[in-house]
This record gives C-alpha cells, structure tokens and sequence, in this order.
C-alpha cells in the first residue's frame, strides 16, 4: 500500500491534551497537537512560516516527560483564519541524531488509540 493522503488521514491520532512549545529561530511559540502520525504532527497556536525548520518540545505523559524533535513547516493556515495551524513533517536527522527521543514519540504515538 502506497502512503497515500488517504492512508495517512487514517495513521492520525488526534491528541489535543498534548501541549508544548516550538523555537524558531530566537521567538518561542506555545502550542498544543490537533493530531499525529509516526511522521508528523500539526499543531494550533501559532502560524508557521512555510519551509521553516523549527523544534517541537512535546510534553508527553510517559517517563520522559519531554520530547524534543526537528521538523520542516509544509503547511501553515492562511493569517485571516481564525484558528491558527500549522503541518509538521520530522526531518530524517531525527532518527539518526535525536534516536531515542524519536523512538519514544514512535512509542507514545502507538501508546495512544486510534480516532474515530
């Protein structure tokens, strides 16, 4: 099975209890997690600008209690909306320089049960 738009729509868990914060560049932005897969997550609180590497801190519920991963904004919701959101994908660094902490968010993300 291809990694079709449709397939990943079914890999998202919707984990909106999940709050943390974001860097870009030297500003830091508070956000929560409208949802998730193993490869990446969107976000709400703030407007991202598109192509931008930025650092998501996830605070978890497990017993590392933050996740800290890179990731490249590919979406961001137009500044007029009246929810601010923006697209996550991780960055393939992640699973070479940052192994364990991704490996725990692979594990919180199976952890979590599907949406309906």
């Amino acid at each position: 099975m291809g990694y079709s738009k449709e397939r990943r729509t079914y890999l998202r868990k919707f984990l909106r209890h999940v709050r943390g914060t974001i860097e870009l560049r030297d500003s830091t932005h508070e956000v929560y997690v409208v949802n998730a897969s193993k490869g990446g997550l969107c976000v709400a609180g703030s407007n991202l600008p598109v192509g931008s590497v930025v650092r998501v801190h996830l605070e978890v519920p497990m017993e590392r209690p933050r996740i800290s991963l890179y990731c490249k904004v590919v979406w961001s919701m137009d500044e007029q909306a009246e929810e601010k959101a923006s697209g996550l994908v991780f960055l393939n660094t992640n699973r070479i320089l940052f192994k364990e902490e991704y490996f725990q968010y692979s594990e919180f993300i199976d952890s979590v049960k599907p949406s309906p």
